[in-house]
């Protein structure tokens, strides 16, 4: 493939496997708990990681080497083995990223110091205790959308300079591109994403606030 085609399609693997998770959340906490999810999820992460390999160790399952300047794409059906491994790492990525750390979670008790002192990740403490799952979903439903937006941001701006005077920034050949132009763009976007952290942040209150903002207008109706 070439090297936009490529990165392209990893951005939207990445995507996928972390958009999954939502799907994955729901259907734990909804219907079949976090023990059976985890279970299936880890034999299909399993079943794909095996179905990857095959495409690099069976010669007929990957496209030949290059020759001097020419490299042959794959077939359909070369290209449909990868995708059946991608799929099944999907949903393998699905079951377990947002049930693993709620799985861990559950084994302390909140009631007891020592629990409430175990679980002290954010998520835990700010969503209600029964949508752990669903919680640990959006953090990742969030890097699923950083990489579409960055393959996204990928073909953009090589369709927009290819045709430019000073040539592809992110040309195949990397002496001939200008990586160095597209790093930063990406710095320029993370100083974006800073400042508008920074404007979140300002507003952003607490669960243990919000509790002790209602009792003291609790108290102060009672007065």
């Amino acid at each position: 493939m070439k090297s936009v085609t490529a990165a392209t399609l990893i951005n939207v693997f990445n995507g996928t496997c972390n958009l999954a998770t939502l799907v994955g959340a729901f259907l734990c906490d909804a219907y079949f708990g976090r023990y059976k999810c985890l279970g299936f999820a880890s034999i299909c992460s399993l079943l794909g990681m095996l179905i990857l390999m095959l495409t690099a160790a069976i010669p007929n399952a990957h496209p030949p080497h290059c020759a001097a300047t020419t490299c042959s794409p794959p077939t359909p059906w070369q290209f449909t083995f990868l995708l059946a491994s991608f799929l099944c790492l999907v949903i393998g990525a699905g079951g377990i990223r947002p049930c693993n750390l709620a799985f861990g979670a559950d084994q302390f008790d909140p009631r007891s110091e020592s629990g409430k002192r175990a679980q002290i990740e954010f998520y835990y403490k700010q969503f209600p205790e029964n949508m752990s799952s669903i919680a640990q979903s959006f953090f990742f439903v969030a890097y699923a959308l950083s990489n579409y937006l960055s393959g996204f941001l990928v073909y953009v701006v090589h369709k927009v300079s290819e045709g430019n005077e000073g040539g592809d920034w992110l040309a195949d050949d990397l002496n001939k591109g200008k990586l160095d132009w597209f790093y930063f763009v990406i710095g320029g976007l993370g100083v974006v994403n800073f400042v508008y952290f920074l404007v979140c942040a300002r507003w952003y209150t607490y669960k243990g606030d919000l509790k002790r903002l209602g009792g003291e207008i609790d108290l102060e109706g009672n007065v």
